[in-house]
């Protein structure tokens, strides 16, 4: 599913750009670079594909919504390696904690209402659902693991913006699976106040 595999490359991006942050030695800082730089080089086609897929009218207007969300949020995360690169450590935290997450946070409902949007029109069968949880888990396991490490590092200054979204749409795509197609974003939206994670969900009409 493209838009869940967008879901999911957003997210790691910004796990990455906390784990530069996290960074002790210059081994450390050149592999979060490294990852940051691939995580990029992935999405990039990740959100040609979906866009492929997008239909005119409010799939459009949705679809153009959390793009300029994540463009907003992707000026803040180049600031925030500027000035790791520059040795603030100070500032770059302040502002990964601060700016940083209100813009994740933007884009995250931004996408949460395009997900919304392909649940609630799709017509697809519960075999599908099922195949999109149980293609999702793997990655979900990963990326606990990598918010479980963040935190014995560095506690849960950096990561509560990544470790809570990743929980939340665990129980997301199980509704899913069960046919659930009756939640609406406001409910993510109170269940994820501080930090909302979209459900990698997408309509039929595309494949991850």
């Amino acid at each position: 599913m493209t838009l869940g595999r967008v879901a999911q490359l957003t997210e790691r991006a910004r796990a990455n750009l906390g784990m530069l942050l996290l960074a002790r030695d210059d081994r450390g800082r050149a592999e979060a670079e490294a990852a940051l730089d691939k995580t990029d080089q992935e999405l990039k086609p990740a959100r040609a594909a979906y866009e492929t897929t997008i239909t005119p009218g409010e799939e459009h207007q949705l679809a153009a919504a959390f793009s300029q969300a994540w463009d907003a949020y992707g000026a803040i995360g180049t600031t925030v390696r500027d000035l790791r690169h520059k040795g603030d450590q100070a500032d770059a935290t302040t502002l990964f904690t601060g700016t940083a997450h209100e813009r994740m946070n933007g884009f995250r409902t931004a996408l949460q209402a395009d997900i919304d949007f392909n649940g609630h029109t799709v017509k697809a069968t519960g075999a599908i659902a099922e195949a999109v949880y149980d293609s999702s888990r793997g990655w979900i396991a990963g990326a606990l693991t990598l918010a479980t490490l963040i935190a014995a590092v560095a506690g849960l200054g950096i990561i509560r913006g990544v470790a809570r979204p990743i929980t939340a749409i665990t129980g997301a795509m199980r509704r899913l699976a069960e046919h659930d197609m009756t939640q609406r974003s406001s409910a993510s939206a109170a269940r994820m106040t501080s930090a909302r994670w979209p459900a990698p969900c997408r309509s039929s009409r595309t494949t991850s």
